[in-house]
């Protein structure tokens, strides 16, 4: 009762109070002890930039470094500079903590140091001296002397050595952007992708783009590798195996200054009927610039066929999607052509069909007719036709994708169905024995801007389509035989050269000298979900607001990346038509709500390449400071498996493998080895965040009780009274804040007090209890909770709507007319905190006889702020009158009868400016001293 008793007493008496709490804020400010002033360091990275790591190795003439030392009186006598290359906040490059140059520099008062060509100073990035977050990153970039594609920041920070040679910071770091790009490798434009060369042509030419991006500084030299493709053999593993081996005599010319090379009799002879391959590798001799695909071009495939006019000679017809048509071709090699459009989108999408494996497959055309014995059985597979919707899809532009051959089951392997499934390798046992020709790779190609594309190649596919009608295979042998049963057909299928892509279910037919328009075929993302769900943290220290390990509805979550990985989709995540946009690609965050379970699930996510360990994503939840009633300390994560055995549960997009740390280290694979769009399951993977309680806070507004149009109360004091169990400390009865400009106060990171720790139990919040009071001059004051004092609050406990609606303290009483004593309706404008507009009303008038005469006037009342020289301004609705401004002095109103005011506004005057000329026959010429009544020019 004793503490209820002050507390009431100081509410009552709280302004009485203020000159002292004034006073004693003032003498603890006072007594602050002012901090030595840090070294102030600047960096700044001269163009252009480099991806190469070595290039960092020494800065000189490459960095302008500033070291200022902004002390007038300390001197820093042993300081050197250390620095980082960072990508992300866990992705960096550093120097190591114990580095020290041969000579440490000094720094006096007011000194400023620039270094720009100090190769004692500026090595601190050098490879010996170096360590980084990811043991890996760093490995990869000694081996490769190459940065990683992406934003980085060179930092640079003073750090000293004190006389027992302890390191420590001297400045804080300073950061410059570093946009690191690869430059672009060659691509070849002679011979093009599947031409046949006439063999009677003396030489053949090519020709290639040089590599675009930054090359500054560089000396790029190519060098070319055509090499035979033996029957069978993919075009990149023949082109591997002469880069790598020399193997199979390649033409190799090494060191071209030029982006063209013509052969030359002494050259290797190219044999007729034969198919080649080509690749040009970019090579810098400089080491000043790093390519993409370490410069390697996509590989090219050209026909050195027997002497004709042309290669080929393809019809210019249009054709509609699946329609054959004849292809002519002067050389007596049989050749087709397919083309169409790629596109992709994610499954979610609207109008997503498509089979999985144990699923009827819509490829099969189940209402052909029934075979009748001695007939031919029918071919019920449906050819040309792509099964997808393309509602919502984008091209698919600037991907590698091939033509290859491959065979589809109807029926079983084992108990497994298969409804119109690819074979896939692994599924039988020495499979490529029994399916010479699986997957084999027919031609190769890149989609254009808008996803077209064109196969020309070599047909000599004797059997295509129902191949085997009663197939029935044994492969293996005792425990591990193998048997496939069904129909068997061989189609082509268009397959994309990119992880994060599946490829078209479209079974392709076409004969020799035909061609086909196959049209739109749809491509899916990779794509699964994520289920995110926040909770407290389970950890005993904190009496945290809804209980330790509670999960937290309305908490803003996001997910992020933090670097592109190439190749991937621009546009993963979703957008929903709420006013709320979801996650949107590099570097932009997606934000959901928490629901009332704590969950929030994205979607259109982007499976993960296992061998790039920044292809990865990044939840984060931060507090919503306008709304919801926890506040917690930001938590960011990386969902990416921390250890080797949590990769398999993974969304991986590919296979990869690692190697066990212990055990018999045999390699172990991970990740999906999803093909085509049948396959694509989008699953739905869980994980967890738990933050951590803030410290309390409260925060509302300040505003004009009911006052539409008013401005808000702008730096007004807003004053927290503390009620502690246990802390007499006077310097904490009382806590102060200002409103900002839209009239919003924040108490934020508030005491808490609680009982006595002990070990492994949560200690109880117990204090303080809290009174929120304000009184703006010229209001009345108001205080919060409606029932002082608010109960102590918890951990992580936030109250959002503290607001406060304030009646002014004074009063005005007043009409509007003008100079003649008409009544002018008007807006009236009290210091802007007032606004109101004139009513009409009866004014009654004496007319000395004792009888009244009754008049209307425009007459205004209302409650407002009092003080002196508030401001009025008048605005009449007629625009005949001007308005006007003025100050009057307002009181606090005491109940009385108040004072009628009269406002006066006048009659807006316009003024007629005219010359008057003379006219006469050399022209017209001004007429000095004439002058015309007013009243004849109305």
């Amino acid at each position: 009762m004793k503490a209820e008793r002050i507390l009431f007493y100081r509410l009552r008496h709280f302004w009485s109070l203020m000159p002292l709490f004034i006073f004693l804020m003032m003498a603890h400010l006072s007594s602050a002890q002012t901090a030595v002033i840090p070294l102030k360091v600047t960096v700044i990275v001269k163009p252009p930039v480099s991806s190469v790591f070595s290039e960092y190795g020494d800065l000189s003439n490459k960095v302008i470094i500033t070291v200022m030392n902004p002390n007038p009186t300390v001197a820093y006598n042993r300081v050197m500079l250390h620095g980082s290359l960072k990508r992300t906040s866990d992705e960096y490059i550093t120097t190591l903590d114990n580095y020290a140059p041969a000579q440490l520099l000094t720094i006096n008062p007011l000194e400023t140091k620039v270094f720009t060509a100090d190769p004692v100073q500026l090595r601190f990035l050098r490879q010996e001296v170096v360590r980084s977050s990811f043991p890996e990153l760093l490995t990869d970039v000694l081996k490769n002397n190459e940065l990683p594609e992406g934003n980085w920041e060179l930092c640079v920070q003073a750090m000293a050595v004190d006389l027992d040679g302890i390191v420590y910071q001297a400045s804080d770091e300073s950061c410059f952007p570093l946009n690191i790009t690869h430059a672009a490798p060659p691509v070849i434009t002679s011979p093009f992708n599947g031409q046949t060369v006439p063999s009677l042509q003396p030489n053949i030419i090519f020709s290639w783009t040089p590599p675009a991006g930054n090359v500054i500084g560089a000396q790029v030299v190519y060098d070319l590798y055509a090499v035979k493709v033996m029957p069978g053999q993919s075009p990149n593993d023949a082109i591997d195996a002469a880069v790598g081996y020399k193997a199979n005599n390649p033409m190799v010319k090494t060191t071209l200054f030029t982006n063209q090379y013509v052969t030359q009799p002494y050259d290797l002879k190219l044999d007729t009927g034969t198919t080649y391959a080509v690749q040009v590798i970019a090579r810098d001799l400089n080491k000043k610039v790093a390519f993409q695909n370490n410069g390697r071009s996509e590989v090219t495939v050209f026909n050195y066929g027997s002497p004709a006019v042309t290669a080929m000679m393809l019809t210019t017809q249009v054709t509609p999607p699946g329609q054959i048509y004849p292809v002519l071709n002067y050389d007596p090699v049989p050749v087709s052509e397919v083309k169409g459009k790629l596109v992709y989108r994610f499954k979610t999408a609207s109008g997503v069909t498509g089979a999985t494996v144990g699923n009827q497959s819509p490829n099969l055309n189940v209402s052909a007719p029934t075979h009748l014995p001695g007939q031919p059985v029918p071919d019920q597979m449906k050819y040309n036709q792509e099964l997808l919707s393309t509602t919502g899809a984008k091209p698919l532009a600037n991907t590698k994708i091939s033509l290859v051959l491959t065979y589809v089951l109807d029926g079983k392997i084992e108990n497994e169905t298969y409804s119109g499934q690819v074979i896939k390798e692994g599924s039988l046992y020495n499979t490529q024995s029994y399916f010479k020709d699986m997957d084999k790779v027919i031609s190769t190609t890149t989609t254009d801007a808008d996803g077209n594309f064109t196969f020309n190649f070599m047909n000599v596919q004797n059997e295509i389509g129902l191949i085997n009608d009663k197939l029935d295979l044994t492969t293996g042998g005792g425990e591990f035989k193998k048997t496939a049963i069904g129909k068997l057909y061989k189609v082509y299928r268009i397959r994309v050269e990119n992880n994060y892509y599946c490829s078209s279910d479209m079974n392709i037919k076409v004969e020799p000298w035909k061609g086909v328009d196959v049209g739109t075929l749809v491509s899916l993302v990779k794509s699964y979900n994520l289920k995110v769900r926040v909770t407290w943290t389970k950890s005993p220290y904190w009496d945290s607001y809804k209980g330790k390990g509670t999960y937290l509805s309305g908490v803003p979550t996001y997910i992020l990346r933090k670097s592109k990985p190439q190749n991937a989709p621009p546009d993963e995540g979703e957008v929903k038509t709420a006013n709320v946009v979801y996650f949107r690609g590099p570097n932009h965050s997606s934000e959901k709500i928490t629901d009332i379970q704590g969950y929030a699930i994205f979607h259109n996510l982007i499976q993960h390449d296992p061998n790039n360990f920044s292809d990865r994503y990044y939840i984060n939840c931060k507090p919503d400071k306008m709304a919801g009633d926890v506040i917690f300390d930001p938590k960011e994560k990386s969902y990416y498996p921390l250890w080797d055995k949590d990769k398999n549960y993974f969304p991986f997009n590919s296979i990869g493998e690692y190697v066990p740390s212990s055990g018999f280290k045999i390699p172990i694979q991970f990740g999906s080895s999803i093909v085509w769009n049948s396959e694509l399951v989008v699953e739905t993977y869980t994980d967890s965040v738990g933050v951590q309680p803030g410290r309390p806070r409260i925060t509302g507004k300040v505003e004009v009780a009911k006052s539409a149009g008013a401005r808000p109360l702008s730096d007004v004091g807003v004053v927290s009274i503390n009620g502690y169990k246990n802390n007499n400390d006077p310097s904490k009865l009382f806590t102060v804040v200002k409103t900002d400009k839209d009239g919003r106060y924040e108490f934020n990171n508030l005491d808490v007090e609680t009982e006595g720790f002990k070990l492994g139990e949560t200690s109880k919040v117990i204090g303080p209890t809290r009174t929120i009071v304000t009184k703006p001059e010229g209001f009345k004051g108001g205080s919060l909770p409606a029932n002082p004092p608010m109960a102590p609050m918890l951990w992580g406990e936030q109250k959002v709507n503290m607001d406060f609606s304030l009646e002014p303290d004074g009063w005005i009483n007043g009409y509007v007319e003008d100079e003649n004593g008409n009544a002018v309706e008007s807006d009236v404008d009290i210091d802007g905190f007032i606004k109101v507009t004139t009513k009409a009303e009866l004014a009654g008038v004496s007319s000395g006889r004792g009888n009244i005469q009754f008049t209307t006037r425009q007459a205004f009342r209302t409650a407002v702020p009092s003080g002196d020289k508030r401001k009025i301004i008048i605005q009449p609705l007629d625009a005949g009158y001007f308005s006007k401004d003025t100050t009057i002095n307002i009181k606090v109103s005491d109940g009385k009868q108040l004072p009628l005011i009269k406002f006066i506004v006048y009659k807006a005057q316009k003024r007629i400016r005219f010359q008057v000329l003379e006219k006469n026959s050399s022209g017209r010429l001004n007429l000095p001293g004439a002058s015309k009544p007013v009243q004849e020019l109305q």
